[in-house]
C-alpha cells in the first residue's frame, strides 16, 4: 500500500487543508469577520469537483451588536457550534443567539441545528466568549450562494419574539436544535462498550433524532483507537470527514497523526483537514497515533441515516 503525507498522492485532491474561508465573502465581509473569527477550511464543488458545500471556522470574539435580518434558502442547512474545551465538551464557552422564523433561541451548550428548506433564520450573535468556539455549516448543494436577498415577506413574517428559548426544545422550533448526546443507532455493542475509551461524542443528528435531517456526528478524540476502528467500506451517498485541531491558537496542527486510506492509498494526516468521499469510493481503515492533544472529528453524510457496505 502506498503511503503519502497529508494531501499528496493520487487521491490527495479530495483533501482540503488550506484555510481559505467562504468564496462568497466579499473583501469587506472578510475584514469584518477577522475582527471576531478565524477562517478554516471551505469546501464546495469548485474546491473539490463533485463535493457538497461545507464551511468551517473559529469564532474568537463577539460579533457586532444588532439583530441581523432573517433570510432563507431553497435547500436545507445544518449548523454546528462546538465548545473548545475537550475536558468539558458540552459547555459552549460562549452564548450564541439566533432566530428561527422570528423565534429567538440562545445556545450555551455545544449544539447542532437543522434548518429545513425555506426556514427563515438569522446569522448568529455571539457574546460572553470565554473560549473560542468551533463553527461549521453545510448544505447539500454543490455551491453555496448567500441568500440574504431571500428575506421573509415583511407582510407575513413573524415579529421578533420577546421570549428567548435556551438550548434545545422550547417554542415551536426548538425541535430542530440538538444539544444532548444521542448514541448513533448504527453503533454495535462493541462500539457502545469501547468508544468511550478513546473518544467522546459531542452531538449526533440524523432523521431519527430530527425528522427530515441528514446525518452528522461529532466527537472529541483523546487517544489512539485500540483496535483500528472500522475496516474499508463504501457508501451509496457522498460523505465528508473532518479532523480539526483543538487549539484555536494553532489551528493547522492536528496534534496527532491520522492514517486514513482512500482506495487503498494511505494518507497520514498531520494537519487539520476536510476529506470528501464521493459515493462508492472505498475508504478506511483509519488508525490514530501519536496523539499529543485531543482533536475534533466529525462526519457528514448526505443521507437520512448512516449506512455502509464493507468491501470485504
Amino acid at each position: 500500500m502506498k503511503t503519502v503525507m497529508n494531501k499528496e498522492g493520487e487521491f490527495g485532491k479530495y483533501i482540503i487543508q488550506d484555510p481559505t474561508g467562504p468564496s462568497y465573502h466579499t473583501a469587506a465581509a472578510r475584514e469584518r469577520f477577522l475582527g471576531f473569527g478565524r477562517y478554516m477550511m471551505y469546501m464546495d464543488t469548485n474546491a473539490v469537483p463533485g463535493a457538497f458545500q461545507v464551511n468551517t471556522c473559529w469564532f474568537t470574539g463577539e460579533t457586532p451588536a444588532g439583530q441581523p435580518p432573517e433570510h432563507f434558502h431553497d435547500y436545507p442547512e445544518l449548523l454546528g457550534y462546538f465548545g473548545s474545551d475537550p475536558d468539558d465538551p458540552e459547555d459552549l464557552g460562549a452564548e450564541v443567539e439566533f432566530t428561527i422564523n422570528g423565534e429567538r433561541h440562545l445556545l450555551t451548550k455545544s449544539a447542532m441545528i437543522f434548518l429545513p428548506a425555506g426556514t427563515g433564520h438569522s446569522l448568529p450573535m455571539i457574546s460572553k466568549v470565554k473560549r473560542p468556539i468551533f463553527h461549521f455549516s453545510t448544505c447539500p448543494i454543490p455551491e453555496y450562494t448567500r441568500d440574504d436577498d431571500k428575506q421573509p415577506d415583511p407582510e407575513t413574517a413573524r415579529p421578533l419574539s420577546s421570549e428567548v428559548f435556551i438550548n434545545e426544545g422550547g417554542g415551536e422550533y426548538g425541535k430542530y436544535i440538538v444539544t444532548h448526546v444521542h448514541v448513533p443507532s448504527y453503533f454495535t455493542e462493541h462500539d457502545r462498550q469501547n468508544f468511550g475509551s478513546f473518544a467522546k461524542l459531542i452531538v449526533y443528528m440524523d432523521s431519527e433524532v430530527v425528522p427530515g435531517a441528514f446525518m452528522m456526528g461529532a466527537s472529541w478524540y483523546y487517544r489512539p483507537i485500540p483496535d483500528g476502528g472500522p475496516g474499508e467500506h463504501t457508501h451509496a451517498f457522498p460523505e465528508v470527514l473532518a479532523f480539526y485541531s483543538a487549539d484555536p491558537s494553532d489551528p493547522d496542527d492536528l496534534g496527532a497523526e491520522v492514517e486514513f486510506s482512500i482506495e487503498g492509498e494511505k494518507h497520514v494526516l498531520t494537519k487539520s483537514s476536510l476529506v470528501f468521499m464521493p459515493a462508492g469510493m472505498k475508504h478506511l481503515p483509519m488508525t490514530i497515533k501519536n496523539v499529543r492533544r485531543p482533536f475534533l472529528h466529525f462526519g457528514i453524510c448526505l443521507n437520512s441515516m448512516y449506512e455502509s457496505d464493507p468491501t470485504e
